[in-house]
């Protein structure tokens, strides 16, 4: 009886319980945003839709927002417009993980949503909108909470009638599929192919942790669990729990010592500011968990000099204890200027940290043997860490004609920058003067450079070495799905750093090499991936 209810697609879910007491009150006076999607699953859709209803009843019970998006209408534009600023994500669908039989990695289809193709597809014709449009587009509240219910693959799973699979496997197909969501701003991904009341009941409870929520689930087991590090997201981990060998059903993944009480503080509304002094002071509290920035273009004084205007994010904001994002009204609808000066435009230090910066331009100015972007140089202080920088442009406006000056500069700090992300980056130097878009550079016996970097869908036209690597120190960086187009003497310069990552990296019409070592082609502590370097 209970392997059938597992291996269901189906699972049923519980009734709704009543509001919990010590949510109650919260509740009437914040409403959190809770979007239910049903994607197209053949004839087992109308058992996902009674799934999902119930899930729907339970949460209108507590107060919720619910949004609720079914197959035959769960097209990709109609998911991602309900889902903006959502504070609980619900999918019952069709899921097409990593490792599995269907072929190499595909970020374009896999771990992500099965939906409709279209508003009159039926029930049978699923497009996969993979991890890719999911990071892109899902444009979650920060701190987010996903439920994925009866998904293939999200737990660990292998698709009904296919073979169990390892742990190691079962292991990075939870963590692949949680990428995907935690990339959209989640805080913790939930995956389940059974019930989910309990879960859903708990997040409106008494304040606990994500870890404490996963086990007070009935559904989860500890005589086969084990736990791990992520690998996709660094600095979150995972459980597995499976009630038998193979069985890989119940998963969480994320900052699992969130609680219940940090994620209804993201109900909170957003702060939205006009001026850099007012960015800095909401950055300063703690209470805030979201800064929109009107759209316009602010003056930036060097960050380095620290003055009202500045974006130097060092010591102040370090005793911060919830994440924060900041980001533009609209993608690229706030530009960072430098009225044609110095332009250091923001620069992360002094253990500031769980920060995301998302949609600004840097235009106008020069960085001056610095960094648009700077991770550390200011040596005896600690490294920022947990910075993610998403949707960043620097203008081909920012030259340096005639110092070396770089888009993204990552230099030492105590313990050095570390767990660093950055997505969907544009460094357009087609008028030249940039040393480089990404420089690695500088460390000493108390300083350390950077680790546990990753930076992803990254495009650069022009500098005249797109990426410089060149400190002993370096560990774990990565480099993947991105393109380099006219670098004026080398797309990829190594010199020094260990387990260094390039995969899926394109460059074209370097004038030079596509890339170069004084170690030779292929040196050691570098590693290929399907890269195509010219």
């Amino acid at each position: 009886m209970i392997a059938a209810a597992i291996l269901a697609l189906g699972a049923l879910v519980a009734a709704p319980t009543l509001v919990p007491a010590a949510a109650s009150a919260e509740a009437a006076t914040r409403r959190p945003l809770a979007v239910i999607v049903v994607g197209p699953v053949g004839e087992m859709t109308p058992a996902h839709v009674r799934d999902a209803r119930r899930i729907a009843a339970q949460l209108k019970s507590y107060g919720a927002d619910v949004r609720e998006i079914y197959s035959p209408n769960a097209t990709w534009s109609r998911v991602t417009e309900a889902s903006r600023g959502a504070h609980l994500f619900v999918y019952l669908g069709h899921g097409r993980g990593y490792p599995g039989p269907h072929g190499a990695f595909d970020p374009r289809t896999m771990n992500g949503l099965g939906l409709n193709r279209t508003g009159a597809s039926g029930h049978q014709d699923v497009r996969n909108y993979g991890e890719y449009y999911v990071r892109r587009s899902l444009r979650l509240a920060p701190g987010a909470v996903v439920i994925l219910n009866g998904v293939p693959y999200a737990a660990g799973s292998s698709e009904p009638g296919r073979a169990f699979p390892t742990r190691g496997t079962a292991t990075r197909r939870a963590d692949n599929y949680a990428a995907t969501f935690l990339g959209a701003g989640a805080a913790a991904v939930f995956a389940s192919d059974r019930s989910v009341a309990s879960i859903v009941r708990d997040l409106f409870g008494p304040s606990r942790t994500m870890r404490s929520v996963f086990w007070r689930s009935p559904s989860t087991s500890t005589r086969y669990d084990s736990a791990f590090t992520s690998t996709r997201t660094p600095g979150t981990s995972g459980i597995l729990a499976p009630y038998s060998p193979g069985r890989y059903y119940e998963s969480v993944v994320g900052h699992l010592r969130t609680t219940t009480a940090d994620w209804r503080r993201t109900w909170d509304p957003p702060v939205r500011v006009t001026s850099i002094p007012a960015l800095l002071t909401a950055l300063a509290d703690d209470t805030v968990t979201e800064i929109v920035v009107a759209n316009g273009t602010y003056h930036v004084d060097g960050a380095a000099s620290r003055q009202a205007s500045s974006l130097w994010i060092g010591e102040e904001f370090a005793g911060r204890t919830r994440p924060i994002l900041v980001r533009a009204e609209t993608t690229g609808g706030v530009t960072f200027d430098g009225g044609g000066r110095y332009l250091g435009g923001i620069s992360f230090q002094e253990g500031a940290h769980h920060q995301t910066w998302q949609g600004f331009v840097f235009a106008h100015g020069s960085p001056k043997e610095s960094g648009v972007i700077m991770f550390g140089g200011n040596a005896g202080s600690p490294g920022a860490h947990h910075i993610t920088l998403r949707d960043i442009t620097v203008d081909k406006s920012v030259t340096d004609v005639r110092t070396m000056g770089y888009a993204v500069y990552f230099s030492y700090a105590v313990g050095g920058p570390h767990d660093l992300l950055i997505e969907d980056f544009t460094v357009d130097n087609s008028l030249g003067g940039l040393e480089a878009a990404l420089h690695f550079y500088h460390s000493d016996a108390a300083n350390r450079n950077a680790w546990n970097v990753t930076v992803r869908r990254m495009h650069v036209t022009g500098t005249q070495q797109a990426i410089m690597l060149w400190d002993k120190t370096l560990q774990d960086i990565v480099i993947e799905d991105s393109t380099i187009t006219g670098a004026e003497s080398y797309a990829v310069r190594y010199e020094m750093g260990d387990t260094v990552m390039l995969r899926r990296v394109t460059s074209t019409g370097s004038g030079e090499s596509g890339f170069y070592s004084s170690r030779g082609p292929r040196p050691p502590g570098v590693t290929f991936d399907n890269v195509s370097l010219h």
